[in-house]
């Protein structure tokens, strides 16, 4: 059924006979659009075999490619793509076309699975197979990966594999966020593809969660682009990207008026300018194609780059909690020493304590020791209070050069926030020491480590060191006996796992506390859910090339918070802290000074700070109550 139900079908232009004297080489190499339109056959799935005709999507490659070319740099395009805008069609019609017209040239396409690789190279297939009589030159090799004509050129269709004996000065990366070892290939193939104008780079694909190559090249390209400072050649790919309302085939007949539109299809119409035939074949598409699935369509159909990367890939952390808290972490930078914290208690965090430093331990005061030096793998973010209690989440590696990072992440239990980080490599035994050490330096703070693995080192040496404040599980399926007891760390299991990830999930959902740590978020937004084919079990992990242990450390601090992983998010009882907000008021009236000094003995915070707290605890209560939700008291 073709797109545009109830409106007469666009016009098409009329094509020429097979004996037209323009089907020349000479001709069709020096007018594309006719030679494209005339000479280039695709299958379509509304009327089969039909005429190449080039829509908005590939003319605004095509038109990357010749401004890359006016200015003399080989052109280098990146493409962000909705689902089905012919993105492939017109690279493969490309590399074909360069083999045609140029003898001993080579194309190379790479798909990131056999069955794409299959049907680009059919495609590739299809456009010899019906080029007009004038034009067809003989097929000198025509196997499963490769056609290769009489001039000695060549179009190669692989999926990713071994890539050192590729060699092409035309290329098409299809679906490169997908790719197993994306830098690998690009590095192996790009050496091969000369820096002239007649060469030729397309990466293209749809986004696949952020952190990887694909997100990473494009996030540059955008930025090079932006920089009116670089040369030509400074600036890297051109990025193009297409949101599904500019494709000209994605509408369709409305069955609603405007009265009848969603605040979602309000928004997205002003935003966009869209129009009715548009908002209606995203209705269509997101029933039919998405099952209903509105975060299915943004990410096959996105409207922006952003809303492209923050959706796709499976992220574990819901989207607008990671804007929430991408949006404070700057706010660490730039605030004056002797400055509060506008939104909390006046001892928190100054900016000058969040400078890199270590930490040791001073003999002659039998204290910890902060030091600050440059390249420091310690954060303080917020200064410890007398009053407060902490707890750290350690996550324990090999600690040589090539092992995974050995994060401490340390959680103020009174405000649920984040305030310290200490992030390096280092062995398990040495790891225990910086952790007693920032533990006494937080008022002989719970450390939690994970107990698997490295974990046995690390929590052996902090027994030795006798550390007065550790984490012990019940434990009886661990020993030979099967007898209870308890022993030392978090017993990490995939069970385990997902439910410190899903208490850190509900942190992040609901705002709950400060998380100040950049690389803390940047690991936040790199984590995901993988489901391998022919696996049950979902597993949580990074996107390539990242890491994911800040986020287990912070993820094991909040699910001991309070000691129990049944309601571990609240960060004092609400009724304790109503029954001392009472307290306080009543003593104000005779002695204001004692009432001040009463609230932050017994709760570390202002008077103002304590009522501001509760009236936001009641408003968000409230606000949970009415959509349904439950919330912990």
């Amino acid at each position: 059924m073709p797109p545009w139900i109830g409106k007469r079908a666009p016009a098409k232009p009329k094509l020429v006979a097979e004996d037209d004297p323009r089907l020349t080489v000479e001709y069709c190499r020096a007018h594309r659009n006719f030679y494209v339109r005339n000479c280039l056959k695709i299958a379509t799935k509304n009327t089969g075999l039909q005429p190449l005709f080039i829509n908005h999507t590939q003319q605004r490659i095509l038109d990357a490619i010749d401004d890359a070319r006016a200015r003399g740099i080989p052109p280098r395009i990146i493409v962000l793509k909705s689902r089905q805008v012919g993105v492939s069609t017109l690279s493969e019609a490309l590399l074909f076309s360069d083999a045609l017209f140029h003898p001993n040239r080579g194309g190379l396409v790479l798909a990131h699975t056999k069955p794409a690789a299959k049907n680009l190279l059919r495609m590739t297939k299809r456009f010899y197979r019906y080029l007009p009589k004038a034009l067809r030159i003989g097929a000198k090799l025509e196997n499963v990966n490769e056609l290769e004509l009489d001039n000695e050129s060549r179009v190669q269709v692989e999926a990713v594999g071994e890539v050192r004996s590729y060699t092409a000065q035309s290329v098409h990366f299809s679906e490169l966020a997908f790719y197993e070892k994306a830098t690998d290939v690009l590095v192996a193939v790009m050496q091969s593809v000369p820096a002239s104008t007649n060469s030729l780079a397309i990466i293209e694909s749809t986004a696949n969660g952020v952190g990887n190559k694909f997100h990473e090249m494009w996030v540059n390209a955008i930025n090079g682009e932006a920089n009116t400072e670089l040369a030509d050649w400074e600036r890297g790919w051109t990025p193009v990207f297409i949101p599904w309302f500019k494709h000209e085939e994605y509408k369709l007949k409305p069955w609603f008026d405007a009265s009848e539109l969603t605040t979602e299809e309000r928004k997205l119409a002003r935003a966009h300018s869209l129009e009715l035939e548009q908002l209606a074949w995203r209705r269509w598409c997101i029933r039919l194609n998405m099952d209903g699935d509105v975060d299915a369509f943004r990410v096959e159909y996105p409207s922006t780059w952003q809303e492209a990367f923050a959706l796709s890939g499976r992220p574990v952390f819901d989207h607008e909690g990671l804007e929430h808290y991408r949006a404070t972490v700057p706010l660490i930078a730039g605030r004056d020493v002797a400055s509060p914290r506008a939104d909390g208690p006046q001892f928190l965090y100054h900016a000058e304590l969040a400078r890199p430093c270590e930490i040791s331990f001073d003999k002659s005061t039998s204290k910890p020791a902060l030091d600050h030096v440059e390249g420091g793998r310690l954060r303080i973010y917020v200064a410890p209070h007398p009053r407060h209690t902490y707890i750290i989440g350690a996550d324990p590696s090999e600690g040589d050069p090539k092992s995974d990072p050995s994060p401490l992440q340390v959680l103020d239990q009174m405000t649920l926030e984040f305030v310290a980080e200490w992030w390096g490599r280092t062995p398990p035994d040495l790891l225990a020491e910086y952790s007693a050490w920032l533990g006494y330096h937080y008022g002989n703070a719970l450390i939690v480590g994970e107990a698997n693995n490295h974990g046995i080192s690390f929590h052996g040496r902090l027994l030795d060191l006798e550390y007065p404040n550790l984490y012990f599980r019940t434990a009886s399926e661990e020993t030979v006996a099967g007898q209870v007891t308890d022993k030392p760390g978090w017993w990490e299991t995939n069970k385990a796992k997902h439910l410190l990830i899903d208490t850190f999930r509900k942190y992040v959902r609901e705002k709950r506390g400060g998380i100040y740590s950049p690389g803390l978020v940047g690991e936040m937004s790199t984590t995901i859910y993988e489901r391998k084919e022919g696996f049950t079990v979902t597993k949580i992990t990074k996107q390539p090339g990242h890491f994911i242990d800040r986020v287990i450390a912070a993820g094991m601090a909040l699910a001991l918070h309070r000691g129990t992983v049944t309601a571990p998010l609240l960060p004092l009882p609400e009724l304790e802290m109503a029954r001392i907000d009472e307290q306080v008021r009543l003593l104000r009236e005779r002695d204001p000074e004692g009432a001040t000094k009463l609230s932050l003995d017994l709760t570390g915070m202002t008077e103002a700070e304590l009522s501001r707290t509760l009236q936001a605890r009641l408003e968000r209560r409230m606000h949970n109550e009415s959509m349904g939700m439950g919330g912990e008291r």
